[in-house]
């Protein structure tokens, strides 16, 4: 008994030893990020103004030397994966790796291009705006035509899921495809058409992973 009411003692201590414990930790990584804090702004305070603006520069050109380095392969990849459609490529077993690859090339580029129609889109808008002002104080007789909102146009992807589910109906990457043509109208809102493939990839495929995802 006293064995036992010993190690309820000490079970007891327990949540004392464990929230010390804790403090300890806490209190020590505050005091190291004090420290870390104090170095760094150390550190700021012995550069000028001249000198954050070359870091700044440096940091900036590295960011985008990353970003075209990206886009080149990105593009690369895309050229290689086009020329495996040609009639040399036909000839080759398991196309539908290479072509599960280049939907979803084809899905950044059209990703890509909306990014792009939607930064011309708010330069139109302002141009627009600024003309209805003018419309709206009579110094502009006609009313200005308002910019239609951008579009995603993911039929290139779409194509080639298509040409999966043709080619390899039974094949490994035929789920995928249905789903993703699934997925890409209803980007594209065709809801009714991407409902009823949402629907063959659950009557289609019961047991894939893109199924419970379909519903």
């Amino acid at each position: 008994m006293k064995i036992i009411s010993s190690m309820k003692n000490q079970i007891n201590k327990l949540p004392l030893l464990i929230f010390s414990i804790c403090l300890f930790v806490i209190s020590t990584g505050l005091a190291q990020v004090r420290d870390d804090k104090a170095v760094a702004d150390s550190l700021f305070n012995n550069l000028s103004i001249d000198d954050l603006i070359q870091i700044k520069k440096y940091y900036d050109t590295k960011v985008q030397q990353a970003r075209d380095e990206e886009e080149r392969y990105r593009v690369k990849g895309l050229s290689i994966s086009e020329d495996f459609l040609s009639e040399q490529g036909l000839k080759i077993k398991d196309r539908d790796r290479v072509y599960i690859r280049l939907a979803e090339y084809y899905i950044e580029e059209a990703e890509r291009q909306y990014d792009t129609d939607v930064d011309l889109y708010d330069e139109k808008y302002d141009e627009y705006e600024k003309q209805y002002a003018l419309y709206s104080s009579g110094e502009l007789e006609e009313e200005p035509v308002l910019p239609e909102f951008p579009k995603f146009d993911y039929s290139k992807p779409i194509e080639i899921y298509d040409r999966i589910l043709t080619e390899y109906p039974a094949g490994d990457f035929a789920d995928d495809a249905m789903y993703g043509k699934a997925w890409l109208l209803d980007k594209m809102n065709q809801g009714a058409e991407s409902r009823r493939i949402y629907q063959e990839v659950i009557d289609k495929y019961p047991d894939s992973h893109f199924a419970p995802e379909s519903y």
